[in-house]
């Protein structure tokens, strides 16, 4: 299994995983592929910050 940064596109949605901070391609599944926990989305899309985005996280599986 590949743990490689994804390197997504700025405007598309993906998925961020807050325990290890990183992004990955929606393709992979709503579970990090490095650590097995659970994501949430990105909305790059509405122009959502990466802070928010880790606030979203850390506020649902903190």
């Amino acid at each position: 299994m590949s743990t490689a940064k994804y390197q997504a596109d700025p405007n598309t949605d993906s998925y961020v995983c807050g325990s290890c901070k990183r992004e990955q391609d929606p393709r992979e599944g709503e579970k990090c592929i490095k650590c097995g926990k659970p994501t949430v989305t990105w909305l790059k899309s509405q122009n959502q910050s990466w802070d928010k985005c880790l606030e979203n996280w850390r506020h649902w599986f903190s």
